[in-house]
């Protein structure tokens, strides 16, 4: 769903409001207090409803990730609410925290993660193109091919997905940049 100003507020407005009936129903039918188990079944039923496309869907603006954000943060306090061995640690641990507990990764780095995953298939061929990627040759140390970023003035070409992976993949270190096997790729990313 895209307004005619190009905006993401009302999609975002219809998949939070999916993933919170889903959280809802989740939690009401399964009795589990086992942290490991709320938290796969949160994987598998809620947060696919916020990350479905997400290379052409990314939000660029703060409120908009921080909508989406907010359904993890509620299903992660809620997974430490239910567990008798967490619950006495709820008011301790912050978001970021419960992610590391809940073995987790925030929703802007899987969304970031998955465009550099996208955009390098596309890079080195493994996917067809339908964006433009500027790519340069190279005099100075490190790849023989650059990536380069266009500047754009329009703030909707910056929400662009070949603009803002670019723009991603341009800092990562010169030796991730430089791998050409996409799994050797993916698998630099994890770490």
């Amino acid at each position: 769903m895209v307004s005619s100003d190009l905006s993401w507020d009302e999609h975002i407005k219809v998949c939070t409001r999916k993933a919170y009936s889903a959280l809802y129903c989740l939690l009401k039918a399964i009795k589990s207090n086992n942290p490991t188990v709320l938290t796969r079944l949160y994987t598998v039923y809620v947060r696919p409803l916020l990350e479905f496309a997400s290379p052409v869907f990314n939000p660029t603006l703060k409120r908009q990730a921080k909508e989406l954000e907010k359904i993890q943060k509620l299903a992660t306090r809620r997974i430490f609410f239910r567990s008798p061995l967490l619950r006495n640690y709820l008011s301790s641990f912050h978001y970021s925290d419960r992610l590391k507990v809940l073995n987790l990764e925030s929703l802007s780095a899987r969304r970031k993660r998955f465009d550099l995953k996208y955009f390098h298939q596309a890079l080195v061929g493994l996917t067809p193109r339908n964006f433009e990627i500027n790519v340069r040759k190279s005099i100075t140390r490190g790849s023989s091919m650059k990536v380069f970023v266009p500047g754009y003035k329009s703030k909707y070409k910056r929400s662009f997905f070949s603009y803002r992976a670019a723009r991603f993949f341009t800092k990562l270190p010169r030796s991730v940049q430089s791998i050409s096997k996409h799994k050797a790729f993916v698998a630099s990313l994890l770490v």
